[in-house]
């Protein structure tokens, strides 16, 4: 009953004659939302309920939508005012409102994970599994200045096996000659991150990144490209190869012609995956919560 009654109210509010709310035309129709958040206040850290109200209204201005005010109430709630004048489709706001909702925080470095862009050059696609064990010359250092740093190691495990250790499960992969690959660009050479999607049907979510001007590792990754085309470069995250997709000709060409400013991350994502690792090559964490409507009114002029 209360949605059907939230939809008569937005009818009221944009439709009303002349003598109705609408009569001030210089006066702004404000739609006020009281929100409740699942999970509970009380179940998230604190720095999602910071970042909560200005992701909300991020969602809203995304879509044309101007939020007067976005502020948690003394109840644990989140109070919404809208402008119902930028509201283009009054009958679709309750589920916007109520829509999944993506909010992104401040991530401590301890947070991040390592993504790498490596050499796979000697490496024909099919020749090692997607999802296999990767040590690459990036983890080895990383575990070099942690040691002398007397820190713990970020991997256990990046050493290349040799020829008289015992077989591991799963199995670590290595160059021919047992050293490691050799890491060209870590995600310190990416400006931005986000997560798309590329199909109609079943749609493949995968992780669009733009490289960063002048970015550690970026002319390295970018000779990379111009130079090996029809060959393989490995995508690895904390270890584990992703995908090694093969370098086509034509952005082998646009590479060396300068044009390149950015590609994708393929590895089988799932929607969440995808988000997630966008989020946190821009530094940041990603939480999806969802919000239900427990109140409305318009609000009086002066209120």
């Amino acid at each position: 009953m209360k949605r059907l009654a939230l939809v008569a109210l937005l009818a009221l509010g944009l439709f009303a004659g002349p003598s109705t709310i609408l009569a001030q035309e210089e006066t702004p129709v404000i739609l006020e939302v009281v929100l409740a958040l699942d999970p509970t206040l009380e179940e998230i850290d604190t720095d999602l309920i910071r970042d909560l109200p200005p992701s909300l209204e991020q969602k809203l201005d995304g879509e044309g939508i101007r939020a007067l005010a976005v502020e948690w109430t003394d109840d644990n709630r989140l109070r919404v005012e809208i402008d119902m004048g930028t509201v283009k489709n009054p009958f679709g706001l309750l589920r916007l409102l109520e829509g999944p909702l993506d909010v992104y925080s401040a991530a401590d470095e301890s947070e991040l994970p390592l993504l790498e862009f490596v050499d796979f050059s000697a490496i024909t696609f099919g020749q090692i599994p997607e999802g296999a064990r990767i040590v690459t010359t990036e983890q080895v250092a990383r575990v070099e200045a942690a040691l002398d740093a007397g820190e713990i190691p970020p991997f256990e495990d990046a050493a290349c096996p040799t020829a008289t250790d015992e077989l591991t499960e799963p199995p670590v992969y290595c160059r021919a000659d047992g050293t490691p690959f050799i890491t060209l660009m870590t995600g310190a050479g990416l400006a931005d991150a986000a997560a798309v999607t590329a199909g109609q049907i079943g749609a493949q979510w995968m992780v669009r990144f733009t490289l960063a001007e002048d970015g550690e590792g970026v002319d390295a990754f970018l000779d990379y490209v111009a130079n090996n085309p029809n060959r393989t470069m490995a995508i690895v995250l904390d270890g584990w190869l992703l995908s090694y997709p093969t370098i086509q000709p034509d952005l082998s060409a646009s590479a060396r012609a300068g044009t390149i400013d950015g590609g994708v991350i393929t590895g089988g994502f799932t929607r969440d995956e995808a988000k997630l690792l966008a989020a946190q090559l821009n530094g940041k964490t990603f939480h999806e919560v969802s919000l239900r409507v427990e109140d409305f009114r318009y609000l009086l002029p002066g209120e």
